[in-house]
């Protein structure tokens, strides 16, 4: 539950260094701008397949692995 909370966290903090709205990053990953919401909220539900998604929709070139490192 924490890493979730803490993925989501990061998504969020990303976005926002970015100046992206989350429906603009929601659009680009192929995802609904809800499921972009639970996946900034934490929620153990989603994908690890929309969560790299949404980090690619905002900085194409981070890895999970340098988003949980920084």
């Amino acid at each position: 539950m924490q890493e979730a909370s803490a993925i989501g966290q990061k998504l969020h903090q990303l976005r926002i260094a970015h100046g992206m709205t989350q429906s603009a990053v929601a659009a680009r990953a192929g995802i609904s701008r809800s499921t972009a919401a639970l996946l900034e909220q934490g929620n153990e539900s989603r994908t690890m397949s929309q969560i790299l998604r949404y980090l690619h929709a905002i900085e194409p070139e981070l890895t999970l692995l340098d988003l949980l490192t920084e």
